[in-house]
Protein backbone atom coordinates (compact mmCIF):
# COMPACT_ATOMS: atom_id res chain seq x y z
CA UNK A 1 0.00 0.00 0.00
CA UNK A 2 2.63 2.15 0.45
CA UNK A 3 3.43 2.19 -2.78
CA UNK A 4 0.41 3.10 -3.72
CA UNK A 5 0.78 6.28 -2.00
CA UNK A 6 4.67 6.78 -3.23
CA UNK A 7 4.26 6.44 -6.54
CA UNK A 8 2.19 9.22 -7.39
CA UNK A 9 4.36 11.40 -5.60
CA UNK A 10 7.52 10.28 -7.44
CA UNK A 11 9.38 8.59 -4.59
CA UNK A 12 9.92 5.06 -3.43
CA UNK A 13 9.31 3.99 0.10
CA UNK A 14 11.83 1.48 2.38
CA UNK A 15 9.25 -1.49 3.15
CA UNK A 16 6.52 -1.06 6.43
CA UNK A 17 5.84 2.13 7.51
CA UNK A 18 2.13 3.62 8.38
CA UNK A 19 2.24 7.51 6.50
CA UNK A 20 3.83 9.41 4.04
CA UNK A 21 5.27 12.83 5.28
CA UNK A 22 5.20 14.65 1.74
CA UNK A 23 6.91 18.75 1.50
CA UNK A 24 4.01 21.02 -0.16
CA UNK A 25 5.44 23.55 -2.84
CA UNK A 26 5.36 27.06 -1.38
CA UNK A 27 3.56 27.72 -4.30
CA UNK A 28 0.16 26.12 -2.50
CA UNK A 29 -2.09 27.41 -0.24
CA UNK A 30 -1.90 24.65 2.30
CA UNK A 31 -5.00 25.51 4.55
CA UNK A 32 -7.59 26.25 1.63
CA UNK A 33 -6.27 23.15 -0.39
CA UNK A 34 -6.79 20.73 2.54
CA UNK A 35 -10.63 21.99 3.31
CA UNK A 36 -11.41 21.69 -0.42
CA UNK A 37 -9.92 18.14 0.01
CA UNK A 38 -12.14 17.50 3.73
CA UNK A 39 -15.11 18.77 1.51
CA UNK A 40 -14.26 16.06 -1.17
CA UNK A 41 -14.00 13.23 1.84
CA UNK A 42 -10.38 13.21 2.16
CA UNK A 43 -8.67 14.55 5.50
CA UNK A 44 -4.98 15.23 5.47
CA UNK A 45 -3.21 15.93 8.58
CA UNK A 46 -0.74 19.23 8.47
CA UNK A 47 2.29 19.41 10.14
CA UNK A 48 1.60 22.06 12.22
CA UNK A 49 -1.25 20.24 13.56
CA UNK A 50 1.43 18.03 15.06
CA UNK A 51 3.75 20.46 16.29
CA UNK A 52 4.41 21.93 19.52
CA UNK A 53 3.94 25.55 18.52
CA UNK A 54 1.66 24.99 16.19
CA UNK A 55 3.05 27.41 13.40
CA UNK A 56 2.48 26.27 9.90
CA UNK A 57 4.67 24.04 8.34
CA UNK A 58 5.17 23.01 4.23
CA UNK A 59 4.21 19.43 5.59
CA UNK A 60 1.61 17.03 5.20
CA UNK A 61 1.17 13.38 6.52
CA UNK A 62 -0.53 11.16 4.44
CA UNK A 63 -1.59 8.06 6.00
CA UNK A 64 -2.02 4.61 3.67
CA UNK A 65 -2.06 1.49 6.37
CA UNK A 66 -5.91 1.04 7.03
CA UNK A 67 -6.94 1.77 3.33
CA UNK A 68 -7.01 -0.15 0.07
CA UNK A 69 -5.04 0.58 -3.12
CA UNK A 70 -7.87 1.47 -4.97
CA UNK A 71 -8.95 3.59 -1.91
CA UNK A 72 -5.75 5.55 -1.88
CA UNK A 73 -5.92 5.56 -5.76
CA UNK A 74 -8.93 8.02 -5.34
CA UNK A 75 -7.41 9.38 -2.30
CA UNK A 76 -4.54 11.33 -4.71
CA UNK A 77 -7.17 11.88 -7.50
CA UNK A 78 -9.39 13.57 -4.85
CA UNK A 79 -6.63 15.50 -3.64
CA UNK A 80 -5.43 16.72 -6.84
CA UNK A 81 -8.53 17.99 -8.16
CA UNK A 82 -8.58 19.78 -4.68
CA UNK A 83 -5.55 21.58 -5.75
CA UNK A 84 -7.65 23.41 -8.60
CA UNK A 85 -10.54 23.88 -6.87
Amino acid sequence: RSNAMSAPLGSALPPGGVSIWARVADAIAIDPWLARARARGVHVVQAKELAFDRKPRPFIRLAFAQYTEPELADAIKLLARALSG
